[in-house]
């Protein structure tokens, strides 16, 4: 009885949850966008290129800044 006492608890009847650990991507997105905004910056949604807020639009692409 005092071996058992002893031993750590097993914990496999909790099982394991998918999303611990993981952002999902709209979060991860979110999170981009903000930190570029910060730093006065923005990301095309067409060609994925950053260039600076104030831009009426991208550069590259010519797509207008939403």
């Amino acid at each position: 009885m005092d071996e058992n006492y002893r031993r750590k608890r097993d914990k496999a009847w909790r099982g394991k949850s998918p999303e611990r650990g993981h952002k999902r991507q709209e979060d991860v997105d979110a999170e981009e966008q903000e930190m570029l905004r910060i730093q006065g910056l923005t990301r095309c949604s067409k060609c994925m290129i950053t260039y600076p807020y104030h831009f009426d639009n991208c550069p590259k692409c010519e797509e207008p800044n939403v």
